[in-house]
């Protein structure tokens, strides 16, 4: 992590050392110059005995109004003082910026023993925008928004294991749903009570897509017929790779579709993640793409050469693109829809110098 210094070190940046046998690399911010134009910085940084020093210009760049903190201002200056902050972004060769003030919120000892101190997923609820959390356990956790401070929100009862959540309106109104893998029935939050799906509702992940179904997803209850298009939740069984979708109240359990199976059967389903129209799964044996058609072909085939049983634990869109944790490092898969046969790390390798760019999208 890189961070503003305001004392009086040799360099305005430093970048922290992950372990004892890192160096430091540290950056050195030119004051600004006249009429608070861009303000040029230097990086000077150790790599390897072959290139003892290489020497880099970087250029601060604001953050949008409101994110993070600045450098020295003329205004700052004029005032005594300058607007230092704390932590930095140095995502994209060349620019340095703001990253914003962060507030850990630690979890109070009870609760840290009751739930094992984990966090498995969380949804935001209401224009309150309180914050809940599952815990893999039968307990939520709860943070009322601007009070920071954790607190078990609900209690489901030995056994459930609180599991992924989601945002759904199939009762037609606006509620939270949270899956319990097979331990019980998807938990519904209504903003004031909890209520609990009929058997046949277990689900493991749960996301929200908007699809317009082909025949192969047109089948099973309330689900809908072909052609139709709306928002859906789609949960995947607990025990077998494979999803159910619906498009009215969750908790019913005739209103879900029948399941459809997701790749090769002998690998589960790790994680879902929703974008354009498109859900895709994460297996360890690759990222399954899925639309309203139904057809779920493996795009990243490539993992099949590198299986491991920890592929997909984590996955996110981001700008454009799918990130996938892999067991080899952190891998970016394209949204097109292309076969991907080669792998594309989005990070330099295992105790190396990032000294060239980054693979992938900054």
């Amino acid at each position: 992590m890189a961070r503003l210094r305001k004392s009086d070190s040799n360099y305005d940046i430093s970048l922290i050392p992950s372990d004892a046998t890192d160096r430091p690399i540290g950056l050195m911010l030119q004051r600004p110059v006249k009429n608070g134009k861009q303000s040029p910085a230097q990086i000077g940084v150790d790599y390897l005995p072959s290139r003892p020093f290489e020497e880099k210009r970087w250029y601060w760049q604001n953050g949008p109004a409101g994110a993070g903190w600045s450098i020295e201002t003329p205004l700052s200056a004029s005032q005594g003082g300058c607007s230092h902050g704390e932590n930095v972004w140095l995502r994209k060769d060349g620019s340095v910026m703001p990253a914003g003030k962060l507030t850990e919120v630690a979890l109070p000892a009870a609760i840290a023993a009751a739930t094992g101190g984990r966090i498995f997923d969380m949804f935001e609820w209401g224009t309150a925008q309180d914050a809940w959390f599952t815990t893999g356990k039968q307990w939520m956790i709860y943070v009322p928004n601007g009070v920071d401070t954790p607190q078990i929100g609900v209690d489901f009862g030995a056994g459930v294991e609180t599991a992924n959540a989601a945002i759904f309106s199939g009762t037609g109104a606006v509620r939270a749903y949270v899956s319990c893998y097979g331990t019980a029935g998807i938990k519904e939050y209504t903003g004031t009570t909890w209520n609990t799906g009929a058997a046949g509702t277990e689900r493991a992940r749960l996301a929200t897509v908007y699809w317009v179904l082909g025949n192969a997803l047109a089948t099973g209850g309330a689900a809908g017929s072909g052609g139709t298009g709306g928002y859906r939740m789609l949960g995947t069984d607990p025990a077998t790779p494979g999803f159910y979708h619906v498009a009215g109240d969750p908790k019913v359990s005739a209103n879900w579709s029948s399941i459809t199976t997701v790749g090769d059967a002998n690998y589960p389903i790790q994680n879902i993640v929703v974008a354009n129209r498109t859900a895709w799964f994460g297996k360890s044996n690759g990222v399954h793409a899925v639309d309203g058609l139904g057809y779920a072909p493996n795009i990243s085939k490539w993992f099949e050469l590198a299986l491991d049983h920890n592929n997909c634990g984590a996955i996110a869109y981001w700008e454009g693109a799918i990130f996938v944790a892999h067991q080899q490092g952190l891998v970016m898969v394209p949204i097109s829809g292309d076969r991907q046969d080669v792998a594309t790390f989005a990070q330099f390798g295992y105790q190396k110098s990032n000294n060239s760019g980054i693979y992938g999208r900054p």
